[in-house]
């Protein structure tokens, strides 16, 4: 119920910030960062700092995970 409740918060919104996206995915901010240095996530960057996380990548990453077993 805890991962529907917190989709459904983020399901408004287009990009998510480090912390959200962990914790929408249910992992911490350091596997995300290197699900990214890997190139399995998508990052959109504005300007130097500021990185962001699309909802679509996310949820496309998560159905890709279900199709290939989480390998």
């Amino acid at each position: 119920m805890k991962n529907q409740n917190t989709n459904q918060k983020y399901a408004a919104r287009l990009l998510l910030d480090a912390r959200e996206a962990a914790q929408a995915l249910s992992i911490c901010e350091r596997t995300l960062r290197g699900l990214v240095a890997r190139g399995e996530l998508a990052v959109v960057r504005i300007g130097r700092r500021c990185v962001r996380y699309p909802v679509e990548v996310l949820e496309r990453w998560i159905a890709q995970q279900s199709q290939n077993g989480g390998a």
